[in-house]
């Protein structure tokens, strides 16, 4: 095993562990209807973490995030960055599928709010994107509507590490996705310069 590696396994390792707990997890009311638990996939050393409010219902049913069209969405625009999925690290704020893809209650973020933290503090992220309402608040205690906070840096919480605000891809799949391309291309060329400014 070459030295480099060893991070990438730690990790690997870490997140395995809170993956087996996660599964086993039944904190919130959204354990009774699951079929999956999706705690998430990608580069156990991602330098961007991407944290989306809710699992879809594709997602529950092939148990990995960002799946279907909200998925392709999100392809996209990573691509406009020359980032591929699998170099990120993507999840979501709650790990459960909510009923007919409703907003999580309070409670239900409340009570995954710890492995996601624990998440982030494992794979170190040098940027995070917050996609949606829910996932800026969770991330950065932001009471702020996400709409008026679009391409403006905020930090995680009590950490050094920026987090950006993005529309979901499932939001903008119910609207005009034309309409807020140049608001997304301009957060994502803001994404693509901390990460070229930050040191590996």
């Amino acid at each position: 095993m070459h030295f480099d590696d060893l991070p990438n396994l730690v990790n690997q390792d870490r997140l395995y562990e809170l993956q087996q707990g996660a599964k086993a997890c039944t904190s919130c009311s959204l354990c009774q209807a699951r079929k999956h638990v999706i705690f998430g996939e990608g580069a156990p050393t991602a330098r961007l973490m991407i944290v989306g409010e809710a699992p879809s219902e594709q997602d529950d049913l092939e148990g990995r995030p960002f799946v279907g069209p909200a998925g392709q969405v999100l392809d996209r625009w990573l691509a406009k960055i020359r980032i591929p999925r699998q170099v990120c690290y993507a999840t979501t704020v709650v790990k459960c599928r909510t009923p007919d893809g409703c907003e999580p209650e309070p409670g239900e973020t409340g009570a995954c709010a710890w492995w996601l933290h624990e998440q982030i503090m494992v794979i170190k992220p040098k940027a995070i994107l917050a996609l949606g309402d829910v996932a800026l608040r969770c991330l950065c205690d932001s009471s702020a509507d996400r709409v008026r906070q679009v391409g403006k840096w905020h930090t995680y919480q009590h950490h050094p590490i920026p987090v950006m605000p993005m529309p979901d891809p499932a939001d903008v799949l119910r609207h005009d996705e034309d309409a807020i391309e140049a608001a997304v291309f301009e957060c994502l060329q803001a994404v693509r310069g901390e990460l070229d400014a930050t040191p590996l």
